[in-house]
């Protein structure tokens, strides 16, 4: 079963595009070692060409990599169950092999009948490729794909407002694991009432190089303890953007 989305970005920090491959050369073998850009999911959606539920159909098309000196290249025909933006597409291009892919290469395996959520930008060509820093959560549950429609839903709403800055993840300190419950616990939590509970909310940061927060703007109004919300996420949030965090302004999704 698939985690929903706010474990899946902290627990695998919800992987991107390929954005480096690094040859490294020990004695006569080659290595390659796959790094992958950490991104928000609200950025993936408002960056993407398409976002849609697919199921993966026929694999096939081994071959080498005309993009990648050394990689490979298959190809799958897909199934477009329910589209958020852009336009129905019928292939996916995948770094690997139909049977095999290697993590330390950025390749994914995709099988016939898996269904995937896809964030996914099209290249110069009109073509989409995918590899494993991409952003395509598995879905076999319903609950779970309502938690990222939800997300799609709010942006959407406030579309708008969220031309500049860019959205980034956070890291929460307060955030522990309780093993008695077997659930994730934060400071959040302390404030719940059932108003609050599972609430997506967008802020307008500012914030330093270390990513602490100064300033907080809000881009919808809870209603309901915002000052003590925003106490919180100054004492307790950092926030990520990539492998560098720019002093300045950026945008957060934050789930209570």
């Amino acid at each position: 079963m698939v985690e929903p989305f706010f474990i899946f970005e902290k627990k695998i920090f919800l992987m991107k595009k390929l954005i480096l491959l690094t040859l490294i050369l020990a004695a006569v073998t080659k290595i390659f070692a796959c790094r992958c850009v950490n991104e928000s999911i609200a950025q993936e959606y408002l960056d993407a060409d398409v976002v849609a539920l697919i199921t993966i159909g026929k694999t096939y098309g081994d071959r080498d990599s005309h993009i990648m000196q050394g990689g490979r290249l298959y190809s799958a025909d897909v199934k477009v169950e329910k589209i958020y933006k852009g336009n129905e597409f019928k292939m996916l291009h995948a770094f690997g092999t139909t049977t095999s892919a290697s993590s330390g290469a950025c390749e994914r395996l995709l099988e016939k009948g898996e269904s995937y959520l896809v964030l996914l930008s099209k290249n110069k060509d009109g073509e989409y490729y995918v590899s494993s820093c991409s952003t395509m959560p598995q879905i076999s549950d319903d609950k779970y794909l309502e938690e990222y429609e939800n997300i799609f839903k709010i942006l959407d709403k406030n579309k708008s407002k969220l031309q500049f800055p860019k959205f980034a993840q956070y890291k929460d300190l307060s955030e522990d694991y309780n093993y008695t419950t077997r659930q994730i616990t934060n400071d959040f939590l302390k404030l719940q009432t059932k108003q609050l509970h599972g609430k997506l909310v967008i802020y307008k940061v500012k914030i330093n190089d270390k990513g602490n927060i100064s300033s907080i703007t809000s881009i919808e109004k809870i209603g309901i303890k915002e000052k003590q919300i925003q106490e919180l996420m100054k004492k307790n949030l950092r926030i990520v953007d990539g492998f560098d965090t720019v002093e300045g302004e950026y945008f957060i999704l934050l789930k209570l």
